[in-house]
């Protein structure tokens, strides 16, 4: 039986399930098959935070936190003074990472790291080390998805 992929989500891929209505955890899954789901103790802090600061976000962490629930993500410790530090940490360590983060996505990719991140507001992206490409496109309207690659 092949072990599952391992993947670790920044805050903003979890803040645009309620903002793009994507369930990327059901894109990950079809996109890699078996996935196990993870975030680090930092982005649940960076999420609990944003959901206090600002109330345009607090509707979007709710949904997000129901959704990690119904997926059953699990929160994992890992070194790193923020957030980005810790998804670079787990990259390090065979995480795949989930993000939109520009800065974070390039870094990672700098050391080998792989990244799924949203193109476009419909299309998951998947950078693996080998630098193939392979997405999934979002069919927001019938909750399906066509796979493809590059």
């Amino acid at each position: 039986m092949e072990s599952p992929n391992k993947v670790v989500i920044d805050t903003n891929m979890l803040l645009y399930i309620e903002k793009f209505n994507i369930d990327i955890f059901e894109e990950i899954k079809k996109l890699l098959g078996a996935t196990e789901f993870f975030i680090t103790k930092q982005v649940e802090f960076e999420l609990s935070l944003k959901e206090k600061e600002n109330l345009n976000l607090e509707k979007s962490s709710k949904i997000a936190k129901k959704i990690m629930e119904k997926n059953n993500v699990k929160i994992m410790r890992i070194e790193g003074e923020n957030a980005d530090k810790s998804l670079e940490n787990a990259s390090k360590k065979g995480f795949i990472v989930v993000t939109s983060d520009k800065e974070l996505r390039k870094n990672i990719k700098g050391f080998g790291g792989e990244v799924i991140y949203l193109r476009k507001k419909k299309l998951l992206e998947l950078d693996w080390k080998s630098g193939r490409q392979q997405n999934v496109w979002i069919n927001k309207s019938q909750g399906q998805s066509k796979g493809a690659s590059k």
